[in-house]
């Protein structure tokens, strides 16, 4: 795994960070705001919190059951390849890039 790749996924067993570039500050907080909505089920014992710096997407996961912290980390990816699809078909072509 090269330096790229450790740097924008860090894991331990019952934790892990993401790091998600987008092309512009403009863009992430779309991404933010619409995926910061979405909150974790009271069943789960992972915690999910988001933040913003510039164009970077940051996610912190923490979990007591790595279980849960796949299925969690998973379902955000789903959610954020959804918000993805969502900017390029709908974001206007003059949106600060």
């Amino acid at each position: 795994m090269d330096n790229a790749s450790k740097d924008s996924l860090n894991c331990s067993p019952t934790s892990a960070e993401l790091h998600i570039p987008f092309p512009s500050a403009d863009l992430a907080t779309v991404a933010y705001n619409s995926l910061r909505v979405d909150k974790e089920p009271k069943r789960s014992t992972t915690t999910k919190v988001l933040s913003l710096e510039a164009n970077i997407l940051k996610v912190s996961f923490t979990s007591g059951d790595t279980r849960q912290l796949r299925t969690a980390v998973n379902s955000f990816l789903d959610l954020l390849i959804l918000v993805s699809k969502a900017i390029d078909e709908f974001a206007p072509l003059d949106f600060k890039i």
